[in-house]
């Protein structure tokens, strides 16, 4: 990991705005705001990549079906 704050993140405030939308009375502190930055982080980026993978299959199983 690097020394930068997450907030100099380049998708730190699509992470905020994705806060922002949560409907909790939960306490929020900045260790748990970096923590959660960084799960979201990773399950954004597995995500993306699944998408990824996804058009590849469906581009192939088009392919076979022609």
């Amino acid at each position: 990991m690097n020394n930068l704050p997450v907030q100099m993140h380049s998708r730190y405030q699509e992470f905020v705005a994705f806060i922002d939308g949560l409907d909790t009375d939960a306490r929020i502190n900045p260790n748990s705001l970096n923590l959660a930055f960084d799960v979201w982080l990773k399950m954004v980026d597995a995500n993306d990549k699944l998408k990824r993978s996804n058009a590849s299959l469906v581009q192939a199983l088009n392919e076979v079906s022609e």
